[in-house]
């Protein structure tokens, strides 16, 4: 590992600008039937980056594993799948956790296009693909995650959650099982996933048979009303939180007009509801922002109206609760994320002395921030 730093020349705002747009066009193009991202460009172009060879790469990888029983896997003697680890491990040195966990995704795309590659190798029929991905059975990771591009994130968000401390500190054995691990991961999906593409291909299924006409007056009210589409059977509210966490967590984007709103109504200090907006970008809170966004949406009879004066009255019902039968409610998954970032960054350790008041303010700022942001995209 040392000789393979000392060799590499790293210009880190090329490499983290590579990184990040190689991770976006892949799961974007994922959103599209039949699409393997491709990856030797994505490999060639962070070598370049880093001033490194392939050569150099391979010459890494057998020194790795010189004298140790990996030395003859050819999962681990991958130079492409080890350069990626070297690039997670050089970033989390570097304390720069972003790019650690983009590196991470882009890790888990390779596995899953040369996966998704040999398990097509005649090629692929979109229409096929598309009605295979529709009858999966609920436990399977895409239709859990309502696409390929969501399981993917969410696996990368496993692995970092999983194995952090075995790439940072180089734990040769840990990172032995956290390459397995991955793509023992990936590859239980995709072949699930091949099995029931083929059973449907062979039986002449697929083709114009993902999409449903709405034709009862129930369901011509509910699209109506924006919750159901006349073309397929879709909730438009599980895709704009999809479309909102990407935004928050894979774009990193900061809404500076969310951010204004919500400081002014929350009456929050700026500076400390900054803080709060800059941690929340982690990838550790995903699941913490989905929830949220799915416990506001929750119940609504008409999407269209968040886009009104009905926002700010149902927030205010969401955030005057105090009993309810429920254990999973909007207000309490909200002071659940506050005390998950102040847990996790000493920098906010502060917060725990504030106020009764004042903690309310930012628990009031986080929760107008995060719907501010679904309600000036959908809007």
């Amino acid at each position: 590992m040392e000789i393979l730093l000392q060799q590499a020349k790293i210009d880190n705002e090329k490499l983290i600008k590579e990184i990040n747009t190689n991770v976006t066009r892949s799961l974007s193009g994922m959103s599209e039937p039949c699409f393997f991202p491709p990856h030797k460009s994505h490999y060639a172009s962070l070598l370049y980056a880093t001033k490194l060879t392939d050569y150099d790469i391979k010459q890494f990888v057998k020194r790795t594993w010189k004298g140790r029983k990996e030395a003859a896997f050819k999962l681990h003697n991958d130079p492409q799948a080890m350069f990626y680890i070297f690039l997670m491990h050089y970033f989390l040195k570097k304390k720069i956790m972003n790019s650690y966990k983009s590196t991470m995704i882009l890790f888990m795309v390779r596995y899953y296009s040369n996966l998704a590659n040999k398990s097509f190798p005649h090629g692929c029929k979109p229409d096929v693909f598309k009605y295979a991905l529709n009858i999966l059975t609920k436990t399977h990771l895409f239709f859990r995650e309502k696409s390929i591009s969501n399981a993917i994130f969410f696996l990368s968000t496993e692995m970092v959650r999983i194995w952090t401390d075995a790439i940072r500190d180089w734990n040769l054995e840990r990172v032995s099982i956290f390459i397995q691990d991955s793509r023992n991961r990936i590859s239980q999906s995709v072949k699930s996933f091949a099995e029931t593409y083929y059973r449907i291909s062979d039986s002449g299924g697929g083709i114009g048979t993902t999409k449903t006409d709405i034709t009862s007056d129930e369901d011509k009210e509910a699209a109506e009303n924006g919750f159901v589409s006349t073309q397929q059977d879709v909730d438009p509210r599980e895709s704009i939180v999809d479309t909102i966490v990407k935004k928050i967590i894979l774009y990193r984007t900061f809404d500076q007009h969310s951010f204004d709103e919500a400081k002014t109504l929350s009456k929050v200090n700026p500076e400390l509801a900054k803080k709060f907006c800059d941690k929340l970008t982690d990838l550790k809170y995903s699941n913490n922002i989905r929830m949220i966004l799915k416990l506001f949406l929750k119940d609504l009879t008409n999407m269209h109206s968040i886009c009104g004066k009905q926002y700010y009255e149902r927030i205010k019902v969401l955030m005057t609760i105090k009993r309810t039968k429920s254990e999973i409610y909007f207000k309490k998954e909200i002071q659940i994320l506050i005390d998950m970032i102040v847990k996790d960054n000493k920098t906010l350790k502060s917060y725990s002395t504030l106020t009764t008041q004042t903690q309310f303010s930012v628990i009031l700022f986080m929760a107008l921030y995060i719907t501010l942001f679904l309600k000036k995209t959908y809007c």
